[in-house]
């Protein structure tokens, strides 16, 4: 970066650059350093009168509170450095309120192809108007100065001879089919923070080119809007159209906003983030059908909701780049209820020897047509088959000798085999629905285990391989059974279960008894505890095995009781926030030595308007308040804040700005971690980027006397972000969330005086011991008063002896909302009213029913409530009139299929698993809705 020793003189009062610096120069060769000029107080213009050319990466002036103006009306020739430079950039972040560009400045640096505007906080000045420049669009005006607004009164001609607009283009309410009546128009650029283009309600508009538009600028990221024009709603449903405007005019990531939907669609080829497909609202398939191979430590596509298939028909390669650490990373986490992936895909997938496929979602692509290698069964001489297999008493399992992938679940189940032998090609189990991949139960004479050629295991469920009910000599004889298993299956840190016991790698369960048994992991997860080991010998695995410490849950830590200058740098800080550090307890300083921030920058708050541009982390409360509204944008690159945040009595609408992934240490529980008062206008509370909290032990939050006119809402953070937090205020009522997460030695709830409640969401996940609820008082889910629907219930994760009672369940089913229950049946105590079987009197039967042609009808037609499943098969019945009473069906056994029918005054079903009703083999949504 080059910082330029700046003179000063005095010309008629004004402080400007000697003109005996440059005075004589004409062009500025600064190769690859940065023309920086900043912190000048006094310095009111640059009056470079003579500069015509630069060379250089930059030209950034910053921190000159009483600069009125730059003054270099004769730069127009931009050179790059080198050949494959990026553009050079602008950077204006004055902090003068006075500060303007003239037009033909921001004219020169909008029309080289050399230049891009990174930041040009500033107004433009007012010119003099000849008749070329013009303040409103009339026959000749080449450049118009000020907003042109279109609509169906508008003198297209006027427009005809236009070549620069500096403001914005609103067409509004027209009935223009295309925008040939701009056949000059190149350049548009706004310097407020509103749209340079606006494009809306213009119901017979077919074509959205402009003919020979350029460039286009705005101090907002999203700068080109197409918003309800009828004719387009559909062309845009095309992704790559989308992507193509984008890319014909420049435009930044996020600046194309077309009904609401954005097209980020890059192939990044920085190392760190190598492939990116993200938010493309009207993405439907990917179209890279010669794309063959990728090289890079990451692929990620995500949150493309109409996303229906990838199409790599010709990818054979999955390479990790030789400057990277494995393993590769594929995120396909799509959103799309319709997005499928080929069998070509998974086993390209599969196949790829050091990947990461724990967050690989969809469903396999029904293929083209099978053969006698790509079966829909087990078939003799089949390689590959689409579905789940199911062997059992009566099944062969010699068929499976030439099986070696299967793209859905395994499960052996009350067969006689003695051995895994007969799976001796069987390489990879890929399992895409939320069930395990390979289920072996109830097999007395199994007695091998092993699998001879098992490499790869994908799943979505919470354990992969399940082993229950089996033989149990093996496991008794020799306990390293579970782990030589989970090694020879290639898991190196999620372990099969074997009736109901686990062998997972946890490091945070590390003690002097079960340390041999961790001799086995190459991974650890839940990171690394060690606590009163004596035996150092036994560590050695650490050094020679394992490879990889990983963080699957946040790292719990308790820092108390330490000395009274205890700190933590803010180096560690960031090391911690990294691993997702959950503190229980954090008595600590800031210690006055930082570290090493490498490229970090630095920032004490004082106030908004004293905030440098360029920080990434903040020290001390940030304080927001009425007047600070246009000066967000300065906290766009901050990760760090060590202090509170108090947003108050400004104008603002959303916090869009505020932060980038941002991490809160907050040390100090005397003030509230977040406040957000008095702002009137404010549309959502929600800070979007917030992506982690610290605090001495409490996170208090308040919200109180915003916008009226908007519901309440305290969900601050981003639903991909786990971020625990205390409201309170006037504006959070009836918005507490209820969730009681990874709660590692949790048995019971045992909330024994809960009588209700009455919040948005109800989540009980991964609590690993958790048996019961244990909520005998429970008894009323009611709707949030600010709301009209009532709370998710989500309960997953948990022990797999968890389970539900049946009070329990009929209060879940007579509430109107939704739920995921991973649990079985508690056992229950029988009466009169609750029955094992059916019979007349019984209002409710617990497990599963059968109704055959010798069915006695009429024990069914007091039952309300039936807890398991309903198959009636073989019958001569014409309706099921006789299930008169039946309001409510729970099924919580995922393999058992769970209807084949239900009477109309049937209320509600529910089911743990994907399908839940098959007609003619077609399966149904979870509701059980008839098609």
């Amino acid at each position: 970066m080059l910082l330029l020793p700046i003179l000063f003189s005095t010309v008629n009062g004004y402080a400007q650059l000697a003109a005996s610096y440059w005075s004589f120069y004409d062009k500025k060769n600064c190769y690859d350093n940065e023309i920086m000029i900043s912190g000048n107080s006094k310095l009111v213009e640059l009056g470079l009168t003579n500069l015509t050319s630069i060379s250089c990466p930059g030209l950034t002036v910053t921190r000159s509170p009483k600069l009125k103006m730059l003054n270099i009306p004769k730069l127009k020739n931009f050179i790059l450095p080198q050949p494959d430079s990026e553009p050079i950039q602008l950077f204006l972040a004055t902090e003068s309120s006075k500060f303007c560009l003239t037009t033909q400045e921001v004219s020169n640096w909008i029309q080289s192809n050399n230049t891009y505007i990174a930041e040009a906080n500033g107004k433009l000045c007012e010119p003099i108007f000849t008749e070329k420049l013009c303040k409103q669009p009339k026959s000749d005006c080449l450049e118009i100065f000020g907003d042109v607004k279109i609509n169906g009164n508008f003198d297209q001609d006027s427009m005809k001879s236009v070549d620069i607009i500096y403001g914005s283009l609103i067409i509004n309410g027209t009935n223009l089919t295309d925008f040939g009546f701009l056949e000059r128009l190149e350049y548009v650029v706004q310097l407020k923070e509103k749209p340079a283009i606006s494009v809306t309600e213009n119901s017979q508009l077919v074509n959205y080119t402009f003919p020979k538009m350029k460039r286009i600028h705005s101090a907002i990221s999203r700068y080109m809007v197409f918003q309800n024009n009828k004719k387009l709603t559909e062309t845009f449903r095309n992704g790559t159209i989308c992507s193509e405007i984008r890319k014909s005019l420049g435009l930044g990531l996020y600046a194309l906003l077309l009904d609401g939907g954005s097209c980020v669609f890059d192939i990044d080829s920085e190392p760190d983030f190598s492939f990116y497909i993200y938010s493309n609202d009207y993405l439907l398939h990917l179209g890279l059908s010669s794309l063959s191979s990728i090289t890079c430590p990451r692929i990620v596509i995500s949150v493309c909701p109409n996303l229906k298939s990838l199409g790599w028909s010709s990818l054979k390669n999955i390479a990790l780049p030789t400057f990277s650490v494995g393993p590769i990373t594929l995120d396909i986490s799509t959103d799309s209820p319709s997005f499928c992936l080929t069998t070509q895909e998974i086993t390209t997938f599969l196949k790829t020897s050091d990947i990461d496929l724990d967050y690989v979602y969809g469903k396999v692509c029904k293929p083209e047509r099978f053969d006698e290698k790509l079966c829909e069964k087990p078939e003799k001489g089949c390689l590959e088959i689409v579905g789940d297999v199911k062997i059992g008493e009566d099944s062969d399992p010699e068929i499976m000798r030439t099986v070696e992938i299967i793209y859905g679940g395994l499960t052996i189940m009350d067969s006689n085999v003695t051995s895994l032998e007969f799976l001796e090609s069987l390489e990879h189990v890929a399992q895409l629905k939320e069930k395990p991949s390979i289920l072996i139960a109830n097999n007395p004479n199994l007695i091998n285990f092993t699998f001879p050629k098992l490499k790869k295991v994908l799943w979505m469920s919470a354990r992969g391989i399940i082993f229950m009910n089996n033989s149990n000599s093996v496991f008794s004889e020799n306990s390293d059974y579970c782990y030589n298993l989970r090694k020879s299956s290639g898991l190196s840190y999620i372990a099969p279960m074997i009736n109901g016991l686990t062998c997972d790698c946890e490091g945070d369960q590390i003690t002097s008894e079960n340390l041999p048994s961790y001799q086995s992991c190459t991974k650890l997860n839940y990171g690394l505890k060690l606590v009163n080991i004596s035996d150092t010998a036994q560590l050695s695995f650490l050094s020679n095995e394992v490879d990889n410490i990983q963080y699957q849950a946040d790292v719990t830590a308790n820092f108390e009781n330490l000395h009274p200058d205890f700190c933590l740098s803010i180096e560690e800080f960031i090391e911690m926030a990294g691993y997702a550090f959950s503190f229980i307890k954090l008595h600590a300083k800031l210690c006055k030595d930082h570290g090493d921030l490498g490229e970090y920058v630095l920032c004490s708050f004082k106030s908004m308007k004293e905030l440098p541009n360029n920080c990434n982390i903040l020290l001390g409360d940030l304080i927001i308040e009425n007047g600070d509204e246009a000066l967000m944008r300065k906290l766009m690159n901050v990760e760090y804040l060590f202090g509170s945040v108090i947003i108050r009595n400004t104008e603002l609408k959303t916090f869009e700005n505020l932060g980038y992934e941002l991490c809160i240490i907050h040390l100090d529980d005397s003030k509230p971690l977040i406040q957000i008062l008095g702002n009137k206008v404010l549309r959502d509370a929600n800070i979007p980027y917030l992506s982690y909290v610290a605090t001495q032990e409490t996170r208090v939050s308040i919200i109180q006397d915003n916008n009226p006119a908007r519901s309440a809402n305290c969900e601050l953070t981003n639903k991909y972000w786990k971020i625990k937090l205390n409201f309170t205020g006037g504006d959070c009522d009836d918005n507490g969330m209820f969730h009681i997460d990874e709660n590692a030695q949790l048995i019971e709830l045992g909330l024994l005086n809960m009588t209700s409640i009455s919040c948005p969401e109800f989540n009980i996940w991964y609590n690993d011991k958790l048996e019961k609820l244990n909520t005998p008082n429970w008894r009323v889910i009611e709707t949030p008063n600010n709301t009209t629907r009532g709370p998710d219930l989500s309960i997953a994760g948990n022990s797999l002896k968890f389970c539900l009672t049946t009070r329990e369940m009929r209060m879940f089913m007579h509430t109107n909302e939704n739920y995921y229950f991973g649990a079985i049946f508690c056992e229950p105590v029988f009466d009169e009213k609750l029955c094992n079987a059916p019979k007349i009197g019984c209002l409710e039967v617990f497990g599963d029913v059968e109704i055959t042609p010798n069915t006695n009808l009429e024990a069914f037609k007091s039952v309300e409530i039936i807890y398991g499943s309903l198959n009636v098969s073989g019958t001569n019945l014409t309706d099921f009139g006789f299930l008169e009473s039946l309001e409510y069906m729970a099924q919580l056994y995922e393999d058992l299929k769970f209807c084949t029918g239900f009477s109309e005054n049937m209320k509600k079903t529910m089911v743990f698993g994907d399908s839940a009703m098959t007609i003619n083999g077609e399966t149904c949504s979870r509701n059980c809705q008839f098609v």
